[in-house]
This record gives C-alpha cells, sequence and structure tokens, in this order.
C-alpha cells in the first residue's frame, strides 16, 4: 500500500513540475539581485508540492537557497559548482530529515532545483 501512495504522489508531483521550472542560469546570472525572489519560488514549489514542510525547515530552507543562488550567480568552475550541489543536498537532507528528503529526491524535476543537480547538467 506504501508502494502505491508514494508512486501516486511521484506521478503527482511530476505532472505538477516540469523543466519550465527551472530558473536558467544566465537569467541568475543577469539578476542576482532577484536572489531573494529566487528562493521565495523555491520554498513556495516545495510547500505546494510537500505540505509536510514545517515553517522552521521552510526558513532554513530559504537560507540555503538563498546561498545556492548567490553562488549560482557567480562563475563557477565545474568543480565548485558539484560542491555545491554536494552541500546543498546535504544540508537539505539534514533540514528535512532523510523520510522527507527521499520523498522529495524521487521528484526528479523538484529535487534538481533544489539542489542545483540541474545546473550542473547544463554547465
Amino acid at each position: 500500500m506504501k508502494k502505491i501512495i508514494l508512486s501516486f504522489l511521484f506521478v503527482t508531483c511530476c505532472v505538477t513540475m516540469n523543466a519550465q521550472n527551472i530558473i536558467d542560469r544566465a537569467t541568475i546570472k543577469s539578476s542576482p539581485n532577484q536572489v531573494v525572489e529566487f528562493s521565495v519560488e523555491d520554498v513556495k514549489l516545495l510547500k505546494e508540492n510537500f505540505n509536510q514542510i514545517s515553517e522552521s525547515q521552510a526558513k532554513f530552507l530559504f537560507q540555503l537557497f538563498e546561498i545556492k543562488y548567490s553562488a549560482l550567480s557567480r562563475d563557477l568552475t565545474e568543480q565548485e559548482l558539484i560542491e555545491l550541489t554536494d552541500s546543498m543536498k546535504a544540508r537539505t537532507r539534514a533540514v528535512l530529515g532523510d523520510d522527507l528528503y527521499l520523498e522529495i529526491s524521487q521528484n526528479q524535476e523538484l529535487f534538481y532545483r533544489m539542489t542545483g543537480l540541474a545546473y550542473l547538467a547544463k554547465q
């Protein structure tokens, strides 16, 4: 039963998320003053798709996303981008806990946006 529910959630999340939701890296670089707005949008997407995210988790995630977008607004080497994504994965796991982190990671589009992996593939 749990697998059926998780499958349903996965399909539902995939339908609500699409590639258009990933902010283009050129836009991030040309708009470093919009880091806050980009971060708010990431938190909003997470909360819309995973209503079990608490307000305190949302605050920590917002701070993490600010760090991510600030870094993405600069020119990064591939190694620096890999380090950023690894750091984002570890920090979001710490904020969300293993179960919720695993659930979110099942939604590849959202997970890639949240951790910055989407930008690693487009380097």
